[in-house]
């Protein structure tokens, strides 16, 4: 066998203060590449444990730079409903905004806004924008069959953006009209996305933040090594997680070499 290398701890090492070349605090920078393709501002990650790490330790790291890793101890559909929640904290443009089919009723908006927990939802008619649906269009409703054609604001009647919107001219529209979200069509009044004030509030709020090229904060997952690992995988590629981490007790193992390289193969430009 090898010898056992030299390891040390915390406690084994002391950091001897030196003169300092730098003015500031503020000039000092703590940014690190955590994979070859993704860096962050703070070099810390929170661990992928059931008692560390879901939606809210993971938006609260990667706002402030660092980033969260999912733990993977829930069902694989709640492990990827965690992920799309971080991916859709902080949005310039949320792409795929929650909508309701303009034939529902009063009891699927009820619905869906419990299941998802927002308090509004686009109208729409296939990919087509009809208007939208907020908690004070339906607080006070009692009949649950009433159509939701009924009960939202039109499209004539609201104010919204189209696909190539900038962040200044979303701020403006803001500021002018007074509204605290912008659905995004094209030339054909197909939704596109949303954009909210709330998002630009928090954009603006963590400028250090760690986010991914659409600017949505970044979120790692971890995966067993278990024969159904790969649809636990599909499901957090599907719902856009930037990390995998191989989550097992002893990573020095064939196995795990194994896993790594099944996913890489299906997954080759997955961190």
């Amino acid at each position: 066998m090898n010898p056992i290398k030299l390891g040390l701890s915390y406690d084994d090492v002391l950091l001897i203060p030196k003169k300092a070349i730098v003015l500031s605090r503020k000039d000092i920078s703590t940014k690190t590449k955590l994979t070859r393709k993704i860096s962050l501002n703070i070099p810390i990650v929170s661990a992928n444990m059931d008692s560390v790490t879901e939606n809210e330790m993971a938006i609260a790291m990667a706002r402030l730079g660092g980033m969260g890793i999912i733990h993977r101890f829930m069902d694989i559909e709640d492990q990827a409903e965690e992920i799309s929640i971080v991916k859709r904290a902080d949005n310039l443009l949320i792409e795929e905004p929650y909508t309701i089919e303009l034939g529902k009723t009063l009891a699927d908006v009820l619905e869906v806004m419990g299941r998802k927990k927002v308090h509004s939802l686009l109208v729409v008619a296939g990919d087509i924008l009809k208007g939208i649906i907020t908690e004070r269009d339906v607080i006070f409703q009692e009949d649950l069959t009433k159509p939701v054609i009924e009960l939202m604001t039109p499209m004539e009647q609201i104010y919204y953006g189209t696909a190539g919107i900038t962040l200044d001219q979303a701020k403006d529209i803001f500021k002018n009209k007074k509204i605290e979200k912008l659905p995004i069509i094209d030339h054909a009044n197909k939704l596109t996305g949303l954009i909210t004030q709330k998002d630009i509030i928090k954009i603006e709020k963590y400028p250090f933040a760690s986010r991914d090229q659409k600017g949505r904060l970044l979120v790692g997952a971890a995966v067993g090594i278990k024969k159904e690992f790969m649809q636990r995988v599909d499901a957090l590629v599907a719902a856009e997680v930037d990390v995998l981490v191989i989550d097992v007790a002893h990573g020095h193992s064939q196995r795990v070499i194994e896993v790594i390289k099944e996913i890489k193969l299906k997954y080759p430009n997955k961190e």
